[in-house]
């Protein structure tokens, strides 16, 4: 890395950026043109689909991030860039970018666009979105059993997608011999997984918090039936949406150790909006185990923790209205189908 060395930038409108090295080792995307391209062609990078202007407010952005610098004063400059362009430059995620902009290709064309989501849980998202498209929140879509809606018949505990058959009889027997609200459940699905290094670091971290814990690091329904279970205090989640959702939908106070791609957004709607989680913030070295700790601490036996469950209450409670009889997302639902 070096702030000596510049790296010239073509934007999609012809115009040239000229941007050091160590700036542009900053933005994952570019790092994979780097990486691509050939010694001689590092100079002169074609960066196709963003204009100059966008190109410009994220380098700036990029620049402070590698000096070190507080990157707060940049997010209103960086709100009237195009956000999927910022998202992909930023995070580098190409293949992410591509499903993003294909679900989007068509919106022109269709009739209505449910969303798993709820009414009160994003009031201003949604009026807003409502304005643009037909939008019909249909949230939470998780199995009713666990909303306790009476019109629900007991078998109802999953959505009919099994990846493998976990041993569900011998994790529910453990957690029955557990305490109300003293279990760490930590899960980690296919797409988000921990390298090494991350694994150990929160591996440390749940061992000194001192807490009994349930790991599972595949993906499964049945994992719906241990977050539900009394026993679990807290769901240390990489907060996905739909772990965020469930979580929610039950009451869970969220430890939240994002990853890539939306998780930013829904741990920043966790932690600082909805007030029912905590963030892991991981520093440069990859070293958080001690936040891990104090984060599970917080959360099952700190002062804020009280306010975290109690919040976490309140959501699972509006989240259970919205699909009872009469709730937002029935109403919507039932006149979409009438």
């Amino acid at each position: 890395m070096s702030w000596e060395k510049m790296i010239m930038l073509k934007s999609s409108d012809g115009l040239i950026l000229k941007v050091e090295e160590a700036v542009v080792l900053e933005c994952g995307a570019l790092v994979e043109f780097i990486e691509k391209s050939d010694e001689s062609d590092i100079n002169a990078i074609q960066i196709h689909g963003v204009n100059f202007s966008t190109l410009g407010k994220v380098m700036e952005y990029c620049k402070q991030q590698a000096r070190k610098e507080d990157t707060e004063s940049l997010g209103a400059k960086l709100v009237n860039a195009d956000p999927i362009t910022v998202f992909h430059l930023v995070h580098g995620y190409a293949a992410v970018l591509d499903v993003m902009v294909n679900q989007f290709l068509d919106f022109d064309k269709v009739d209505w666009v449910l969303c798993n989501t709820f009414y009160k849980l994003e009031e201003e998202v949604i009026d807003w979105m409502s304005k643009q498209l037909r939008l019909r929140p249909n949230g939470p879509t998780i199995p009713r059993k666990y909303l306790n809606n009476e019109k629900t018949g007991e078998d109802d505990t999953n959505n009919g997608l099994q990846m493998f058959k976990p041993n569900i009889d011998a994790w529910m027997n453990w957690l029955n011999e557990q305490q109300e609200h003293s279990v760490i459940y930590a899960l980690f699905r296919s797409l988000a997984e921990l390298d090494a290094v991350q694994m150990q670091e929160l591996a440390y971290g749940i061992k000194q918090s001192r807490k009994h814990f349930l790991w599972i690091v595949r993906a499964s329904e049945e994992g719906m039936k241990v977050l539900a279970h009394k026993a679990i205090g807290c769901f240390v989640t990489h907060c996905g949406w739909n772990s965020t959702l469930v979580a929610l939908c039950l009451g869970i106070p969220i430890v939240a150790i994002l990853i890539w791609t939306d998780q930013r957004t829904n741990t920043k709607f966790d932690a600082d909006v909805w007030k029912m989680g905590v963030k892991v913030n991981i520093d440069e070295n990859r070293v958080f185990k001690e936040t891990v700790k104090h984060c599970i601490r917080e959360v099952m036996d700190g002062e804020k923790g009280k306010e975290i469950k109690r919040n976490a209450r309140r959501w699972m409670e509006m989240a259970r209205g919205a699909v009872k009889e009469g709730g937002s997302s029935d109403t919507r639902m039932s006149s979409l189908l009438a």
